[in-house]
């Protein structure tokens, strides 16, 4: 879970610090005394949001279907002014501004549902697909493989200067139709340079091989020239950059992994997942029985010779985890 979540914390890697920049330049303003804004559609416990608040953007409103999600994204969260437990699919993208309370975003995020891209099962999911409609829309849910048309309808109709939608590796071959290429054309459509990164986690200090593709899109009329068109965040850590099995990545300018992605200065090792747990408390067989089968409620410090990462998961700015773990 530590290794996962960490994924989360890092998501603001997806969102290359030039397009950063020149979003602040095109506005002419400070970025110390102007938060920018940003509505994170689909967001589950808050991953993108975590990461867009330690890039400095400030979320006006959060929206997913899930009340789990819902319920766990406002304890994360407690300053968001609007988070709604409502299912994009049932109402136009254009009474969002009405739901939310205001008309005007920086930046739109989210990772619609990926179960039907996912490369896990994909055998069996196959053998119940009969026609190509059915390869488009996902065989487990007719309807959850076509979700990033309600993204882009949200960011047609709100016309953010910016947008990042995420999505897993596998959306890249759905029975020979590479998904990536139609969202990217779709997205263009709609005024904006789009460039797809597919970047593994580990690239950027995370102690796991998580692959995700992120589409960034930058709105044209921002400006001409290479500083309008998305560029991918270096790497900061030393990982072996091979592709998922069986994943094949298109050779052009607009999907960028790999050895397309640069790296920062001299990027450091690996984080492994024993620097991940580095600071948990040693627990050996038969220690702290619970006297009720099943509850663990006993307290155990957290060690003090726990590394960066450990430290850093524990110490994320405001968000302190404190001193204790149970010991389950």
């Amino acid at each position: 879970m530590r290794c996962f979540i960490g994924t989360l914390l890092r998501i603001e890697t997806a969102f290359p610090k030039s397009a950063l920049a020149l979003l602040r330049a095109k506005r002419q303003l400070p970025s110390v005394r102007y938060p920018m804004t940003f509505l994170d559609l689909f967001c589950g416990c808050g991953g993108f949001s975590l990461g867009m608040d330690r890039a400095g953007f400030q979320c006006v409103a959060a929206i997913d279907f899930n009340p789990e999600a819902i319920e766990t994204f406002r304890a994360n969260f407690p300053d968001v002014p609007q988070v709604l437990e409502r299912d994009l699919t049932k109402f136009p993208p254009a009474e969002l501004s009405r739901l939310i309370g205001t008309e005007r975003v920086d930046v739109i995020t989210g990772g619609p549902p990926c179960q039907g891209f996912s490369r896990i099962d994909r055998a069996k999911q196959m053998s119940l697909i009969e026609d190509e409609d059915q390869v488009k829309a996902g065989a487990r849910n007719p309807e959850r493989n076509l979700l990033y048309k309600y993204f882009l309808g949200v960011v047609g109709a709100a016309r953010p200067e910016a947008f990042v939608m995420e999505n897993v590796p596998g959306m890249r071959e759905m029975q020979g139709i590479d998904m990536t290429m139609r969202i990217r054309n779709e997205a263009q459509s709609l005024g904006y340079n789009v460039r797809c990164f597919m970047l593994n986690a580990a690239w950027y200090g995370v102690p796991q091989n998580r692959w995700r593709i992120f589409f960034v899109g930058l709105r044209r009329d921002l400006g001409a020239g290479a500083n309008a068109i998305p560029m991918p965040p270096p790497r900061t850590h030393v990982v072996s950059a091979v592709p998922p099995e069986g994943m094949s990545v298109p050779d052009n300018d607009w999907f960028l992994w790999g050895p397309k992605i640069p790296a920062s200065g001299e990027p450091e090792p690996a984080v492994s997942v024993r620097e991940a747990f580095d600071d948990l408390p040693v627990l050996r067989s038969g220690d702290h029985q619970p006297q009720v089968r099943g509850q663990h409620n006993t307290k155990l410090p957290y060690r003090t010779t726990g590394g960066r990462y450990a430290n850093v998961m524990r110490k994320w700015g405001d968000r302190v985890s404190g001193d204790e773990v149970t010991d389950n």
